[in-house]
C-alpha cells in the first residue's frame, strides 16, 4: 500500500473523484486547506485593501495498493491539471515514510523513474 496526497483546486474535485471511481478507488479523505500563491515574487491574489486572498484548495489522502498507484496518480494528474504552475501538487508516500513528488506527466507514465 502507498499513500497518495494530492492538493487540488476545489473546482476540480468532481472530475478527480469521477476518475478515481473509474479505476476502483472509492475511499478518499478530503480536507479543505487554504493558501496563497506568489508568481515572480509578486502576490497574485489581492483584495481592494491590498492584502492577500487565500485560495481554497482540497487535500486528498488516498491509500492505494501498489498495483494501482501509477493509474491513480495519473488519473489525479489528468483530471486536475490545467498546465498552470499553481494548480496543485501530488505526492506519493511509501509505507516507510519516503516521499516522491512526480511533477511531470512522463514520470507518471513510467517513461522516467
Amino acid at each position: 500500500m502507498k499513500r497518495i496526497e494530492a492538493i487540488i483546486d476545489a473546482e476540480h474535485f468532481e472530475k478527480v473523484n469521477a476518475a478515481l471511481q473509474v479505476i476502483g478507488v472509492h475511499r478518499i479523505l478530503v480536507t479543505e486547506v487554504r493558501g496563497f500563491i506568489r508568481k515572480r515574487m509578486q502576490p497574485v491574489g489581492f483584495d481592494l485593501a491590498g492584502s492577500f486572498l487565500f485560495v481554497p484548495k482540497w487535500k486528498l489522502d488516498i491509500s492505494v495498493v501498489d498495483a494501482h498507484v501509477r493509474r491513480a496518480a495519473h488519473a489525479i494528474f489528468a483530471a486536475s491539471n490545467t498546465r498552470v504552475i499553481v494548480d496543485g501538487k501530488l505526492f506519493l508516500e511509501n509505507p516507510d515514510g519516503e516521499f516522491a513528488a512526480p511533477w511531470a506527466e512522463p514520470q507518471l507514465n513510467g517513461a522516467a523513474s
